[in-house]
């Protein structure tokens, strides 16, 4: 987007929620946020994460942030898909047992 300025002006602020962070759209739970998705993201996209009975749904790019504006990676795209794959973990990991021998680690 060349003209960010130009762009702004054109879109419907009040449909995009312009200063609130979360905001009711029928059955979701909409929330501006921001993501870095990991490896190789150093920059900071704005997205709209679409929630419904505590579950994430969707994930669209925030329109209103001056970065993406509304532009997506496939990484933030597949997010709703990472986040409720049944393999992912949700805890962190325990060692069960003694260090193994000769095994370099930070502690």
């Amino acid at each position: 987007m060349a003209d960010y300025k130009e762009f702004l002006d054109s879109i419907n602020r009040k449909l995009y929620h312009e200063g609130e962070w979360r905001w009711q759209e029928g059955e979701y739970t909409v929330t501006r946020s921001h993501q870095y998705t990991a490896p190789g993201c150093h920059n900071s996209c704005g997205i709209l994460l679409y929630t419904k009975d505590g579950k994430l749904e969707k994930v669209e790019g925030d329109p209103l942030n001056p970065f993406n504006n509304g532009k997506l990676c496939m990484r933030c795209q597949n997010l709703a898909e990472a986040v409720n794959h049944p393999d992912r973990l949700k805890y962190p990991m325990k060692r069960v047992g003694e260090k193994p021998k000769g095994l370099k680690t930070w502690d």
